[in-house]
């Protein structure tokens, strides 16, 4: 699963620019939450990085990715939060 988290323009790094702890969670919840293998774990590992190291190749299977640099990569663990998830899908919409 993936979520794309859209940044203020110029916030080109997560190590100058870090992602709010609890804007990460949400994003880290929702990803374990979509996930088919990771929402039936009560905790995985997620990764995150920039756009601009997202790489797809040929080969892979639809909705997977690469990364340009695993060194730009970076992970958080992921506990199931019923709360937090009950407060994302509630105040969810979607857009067409």
């Amino acid at each position: 699963a993936h979520v794309y988290l859209r940044r203020k323009r110029g916030m080109n790094s997560l190590e100058e620019y870090p992602i709010d702890a609890g804007v990460l969670e949400d994003c880290a919840q929702l990803v374990k939450h979509n996930s088919i293998k990771g929402r039936k774990l009560p905790a995985v590992h997620v990764s995150y990085t920039m756009w601009s190291n997202l790489k797809k190749t040929n080969g892979m299977e639809a909705g997977q990715v690469g990364f340009n640099s695993h060194k730009q990569v970076l992970k958080t663990h992921v506990e199931r939060n019923r709360e937090v998830l009950r407060r994302l899908l509630k105040t969810m919409e979607e857009r067409y």
